[in-house]
């Protein structure tokens, strides 16, 4: 086993193009060179074939609760119910990421006018995260479609995506220098954060039936038909799928990757648009011969959604930014059935975030 190591690439150039402009261009590559990787192995591997599920026909460990445990002993028992983990270096792809970032910035000094602007679009993929302190946690909530034994390189939950920053100044100067006052506004577009479409509980079972980490196949209007659903909550079965059916077209996302499994982090929560305004008031005073300056700031964090509630809103989705679509209810055999809330049609996996954070509150 080797440490985490990490190969880092970065070029940039600045360009003065006179009359106050200027331009600078950035780009960042990092790959990892060792990696670490986690495996459970105290867990026979997965048997069970998935049917009746469209081309879905992946590995599961049990339609029961939990997976089997690996025989110690010469009765078959073993002695050990909870995880054994190995530690290992990552020996498939290793995660890489790149931004690259383009700028221009505008200063007058005479005016008091200052401009700038900036365009960052950054891609992240990983193998595992590495955020949690215990291996339990690592590999139990690791998001994935074969089971976390098999896990594979995937969007990683730091994936940036496309973001833009600009702002603009302008001082104002008046009472023969005695006072200044400076008007600016900051803007952050950016993309949402990369989210999951999971089960409400699991499929594949290499933890237990309650993991809300596997993710969903998403059926074809023609396997969708075949797949079996229970009634719930008075809702027929015919009803549920033709909802899901409903759903799953009116999202862009699970829309264009019918007859596939879901990506981990493959769809993103809404572009995010944030206006913040500084005004700062600036005093110059001589007394006795001295010169004395001091200033007063107002900000107004998310100066937009002050104006206006449905400005500048943020959003937040939970469960390790994962949405439950589809329940397990239970097995037929090798064929799961599934259930699927009809309340969600028209409803989105997020909601809009509360935070008291000044400089993420919205409403």
């Amino acid at each position: 086993f080797r440490l985490n190591k990490l190969l880092r690439i970065s070029l940039a150039a600045d360009k003065n193009f006179g009359n106050g402009w200027s331009g600078t261009v950035e780009a960042i590559f990092n790959k990892n060179i060792n990696e670490i990787y986690y495996e459970n192995v105290n867990i026979l591997p997965p048997t069970v074939t998935l049917t009746g599920n469209g081309a879905d026909t992946r590995r599961i460990y049990t339609t029961g609760n939990a997976p089997t445990r690996i025989p110690m002993r010469s009765n078959g028992v073993n002695p050990y119910q909870g995880n054994i983990f190995l530690l290992s270096n990552n020996k498939g792809p290793k995660g890489y990421s790149y931004n690259f970032t383009v700028g221009v910035s505008k200063v007058i000094p005479r005016s008091g006018f200052s401009f700038n602007a900036n365009y960052t679009y950054g891609q992240s993929v990983t193998t595992y995260e590495g955020t949690s302190s215990q291996n339990n946690s690592q590999w139990n909530n690791m998001i994935n479609a074969l089971g976390r034994n098999f896990v594979t390189r995937s969007n990683s939950d730091f994936s940036l995506g496309h973001r833009i920053t600009a702002y603009v100044s302008k001082k104002f100067t008046y009472a023969k220098g005695t006072l200044g006052t400076t008007v600016s506004l900051f803007y952050t577009g950016q993309s949402g954060e990369p989210m999951s479409y999971v089960y409400s509980n699991s499929l594949i079972r290499d933890v237990n039936n309650n993991n809300a980490r596997d993710l969903i196949y998403i059926p074809t209007e023609a396997e969708l038909a075949g797949m079996t659903f229970v009634a719930s909550g008075g809702v027929t079965p015919d009803a549920q799928k033709a909802a899901l059916n409903l759903y799953i077209n009116s999202d862009k996302y699970l829309r264009e990757n019918r007859g596939k499994y879901a990506e981990r982090n493959g769809s993103r929560l809404p572009f995010t648009n944030i206006i913040d305004l500084s005004i700062k008031q600036d005093f110059n005073i001589k007394v006795g011969g001295k010169s004395y300056q001091f200033q007063l700031t107002y900000d107004v964090f998310n100066f937009g959604n002050m104006l206006n509630r449905n400005w500048g809103r943020t959003y937040f989705l939970g469960n390790f930014s994962s949405y439950g679509l589809i329940a397990v209810n239970s097995f037929t055999g090798t064929t799961p059935r599934y259930t699927f809330n009809t309340t969600n049609v028209g409803r989105t996996p997020w909601a809009i975030s509360n935070t008291s954070v000044p400089s993420q509150a919205s409403r």
